[in-house]
């Protein structure tokens, strides 16, 4: 008998446990707790290397070997070195960007190093700008030496520096040419626009608007 009144008693214990709690549960209104279920997180779509390296528009950080593509020309760089610059190659034309405080123009792109990042000495990069280039209406991109005729005149560059080439027009004497400015010569009208002569890769040469 008295084993029977503490299994009693316990069972009374237990249910005056259980009605406090549902009155607590009441009072505090607490909502139940639903097992949620499990949500698949997807994955990050994977993007090729070229968005990878890509922070404006036409601006690239790359490495050596690194290459990105701009309309049907291909850009791969060679090079990296702090005396040289960043060498390039453009669907086989190569060139070298000396500095940061200039461009070339190389087999139809305009190339520009915006940055030079040496804090791994092994694995240097380079924030290069890579623009689509296209002459102007009586524009010539003209190499060191090399005639064209323009009219029926034949023009030849026979010196590039850093503000001026001397013009060869026919058989006449080369005369100078200024940047940014206009000069007649033999009635052809010049007008210098810029000089390339630093390009460790290529004859100088120089980006003239010549108008008959």
């Amino acid at each position: 008998m008295k084993r029977m009144s503490i299994i009693l008693s316990l069972v009374l214990l237990m249910l005056v446990v259980s009605s406090c709690a549902s009155q607590t549960k009441k009072l505090l209104n607490l909502p139940e707790v639903k097992e949620q279920p499990l949500v698949e997180q997807p994955q990050a779509e994977e993007k090729p290397l070229e968005e990878l390296l890509q922070s404006d528009p036409g601006e690239y950080v790359m490495g050596v070997s690194d290459s990105a593509t701009v309309g049907d020309k291909k850009l791969k760089v060679l090079s990296i070195k702090r005396e040289f610059g960043v060498k390039v190659d453009v669907n086989g034309q190569q060139g070298s960007i000396l500095s940061t405080k200039d461009f070339e123009v190389i087999n139809g792109l305009k190339v520009e190093t915006l940055k030079f990042d040496f804090s791994d000495l092994d694995k240097p990069k380079a924030t290069i700008k890579v623009d689509e280039f296209t002459l102007g209406p009586n524009e010539y991109i003209l190499l060191f030496g090399t005639p064209v005729t323009v009219g029926n005149q034949r023009v030849r560059v026979q010196e590039v520096g850093d503000d001026y080439v001397f013009v060869e027009v026919g058989p006449n004497a080369a005369q100078k040419v200024l940047l940014n400015t206009e000069k007649s010569i033999e009635g052809l009208s010049f007008k210098l626009l810029k000089t390339f002569y630093k390009d460790t890769e290529r004859q100088p040469h120089a980006w003239l608007k010549i108008t008959p």
